[in-house]
């Protein structure tokens, strides 16, 4: 490194995206190259494209000595990104509980939203870590804290398919069946995602007809994973006997879902149930207009 500066290399020298040398590596771990780096007069004001600084990166990275080493060179613990993103939020969408500890000792600010509304648990929900969601938990007032959308942190953690998180959340009480202001309950969105297993936690959980429950476009969950490409989990859907005949506000069939993903697997899968051969000869009619616009 010494070289390559000797030669008249910028010691901030950009890559496509923004970074800098010392934003790669905060993120790395590499405390040895940040110190020299700081030493030989890196910009720590620099952001990328994204409107990350170097704290933001060392938080992604989750060393806490990194993060200390950043953080006694950056003005403000809470810098915000793009998004309004601060370093704590990057830490715990990472599962990085030592870095989240670190920053919030350091008086990281819990109350701070993001462009979508969400607040460090909502993105400890999506980064899956029950330990991270704990010590946020312990000082959150509302543990269905809604977001821009009405989402709440187990809808979150849900839709990423984060089952022990999603497993933790309902052991304190998170409500399931709340709505977002699409009227989406957490079976809405676990059915976009790719974890079977959330779909079954929610399942035993929530009420007898929560399968079919329906959206305010009357969205069903079989649906919206058969509109999603969601094999795995239209396969367990129809395992546990969900419709296939509900119909949305526009009249489409979870078949007209399906065509509309483009996944073939999930097309040759549904018309080898044992549907009502009129719902499926409606399917293939669709398909075939489809397939000749």
């Amino acid at each position: 490194m010494e070289s390559l500066l000797s030669d008249g290399i910028c010691i901030d020298s950009q890559e496509s995206t923004h970074k800098t040398p010392l934003m790669i590596a905060a993120f790395n771990g590499k405390l040895r190259a940040v110190r020299y780096l700081i030493e030989n007069g890196a910009d720590m004001s620099i952001v990328d494209n994204s409107g990350w600084n170097s704290l933001h990166f060392a938080s992604q990275g989750g060393d806490p000595d990194m993060i200390d080493l950043i953080a006694s060179h950056v003005a403000d613990i809470d810098s915000l990104a793009s998004e309004a993103f601060t370093p704590l939020m990057v830490a715990s969408d990472n599962g990085r509980l030592q870095a989240v500890k670190y920053l919030l000792k350091s008086g990281a600010d819990l109350s701070l939203k993001d462009g979508n509304g969400w607040k460090p648990v909502h993105h400890a929900a999506r980064g899956g870590n029950p330990a991270v969601i704990e010590l946020f938990l312990c000082e959150v007032e509302e543990i269905d804290l809604r977001a821009n959308r009405g989402e709440t942190p187990l809808m979150i953690a849900g839709y990423y398919g984060n089952l022990q998180a999603v497993k933790y959340f309902l052991e304190k009480g998170a409500d399931p069946s709340l709505k977002d202001k699409k009227g989406w309950n957490s079976l809405h969105h676990a059915s976009r995602g790719v974890n079977p297993d959330v779909i079954e936690l929610f399942l035993r959980c929530m009420a007898d007809d929560a399968i079919d429950s329906m959206t305010d476009q009357w969205y069903t969950p079989l649906m919206i994973a058969a509109g999603n490409g969601r094999l795995q989990i239209v396969e367990f859907l129809m395992r546990k006997n969900a419709c296939p005949y509900a119909r949305d506000s526009n009249g489409y069939s979870p078949y007209d879902w399906a065509l509309h993903s483009q996944e073939p697997r999930m097309l040759d899968y549904l018309l080898e149930r044992p549907a009502l051969a009129f719902e499926i000869q409606i399917f293939k009619e669709r398909m075939t207009e489809y397939c000749d616009s």
